[in-house]
């Protein structure tokens, strides 16, 4: 199984891509094939919330756009990553039109899952996700808005593991680098 990584950034020349090849490579380095998508470049619509997606067409949304090849992507490996800036302790546009999609992921009825009466899971082959942030405003409590939204979306995927990473603007790729190989360790172990 491979990674899946989804780049938000809004730019061509930001950290987000340095931290995109940064991972791609550390991930070659474990043997682990990598799907990168940069949204900015692919053509997404807004989740209408029609319901389409569980009852007329279910796993597939009715749009005609570029999530059908990033649901494929993500539902044939079994790491997702998502490179963001943060807005206000959450994603990007790009990222939040991308991730209200994730719900093709899921079957309409409801299950729980530790604990939480969640959408019953369409696919079991994700097992992790890990959510990069950078904070290009720093704000009190966006870490903390932000590491809640990616457990909230852990919990909703019914991953095993998951982790939000913080960074500032003005940190260095070295000391980023050296986080991701950390999380990298943890989250790529065969367990998961």
């Amino acid at each position: 199984m491979g990674a899946v990584i989804l780049n938000a950034t809004e730019s061509e020349n930001t950290i987000l891509h340095d931290i995109e090849s940064l991972l791609t490579k550390k991930l070659a380095q474990k043997n682990v094939p990598v799907h990168a998508f940069q949204l900015r470049k692919q053509r997404i619509l807004p989740c209408t919330a029609c319901g389409s997606c569980s009852m007329q067409s279910p796993g597939l949304c009715v749009a005609q756009d570029d999530q059908h090849e990033i649901m494929k992507a993500i539902v044939n490996n079994s790491l997702l990553v998502l490179l963001t800036p943060i807005r206000f302790g959450g994603y990007n546009s790009l990222l939040k039109k991308a991730a209200d999609k994730f719900q093709l992921m899921a079957l309409p009825t409801f299950a729980c899952y530790q604990g939480h009466m969640i959408r019953a899971g369409r696919y079991n082959n994700l097992k992790a996700l890990l959510a990069i942030g950078i904070e290009e405003i720093e704000l009190p409590g966006q870490a903390k808005s932000f590491a809640a939204l990616v457990e909230h979306n852990a919990l909703n995927m019914q991953v095993s593991y998951h982790q939000a990473l913080t960074f500032k603007r003005s940190q260095s790729l070295g000391q980023i680098e050296a986080v991701i190989a950390t999380t990298l360790k943890e989250c790529c172990h065969d367990e998961h």
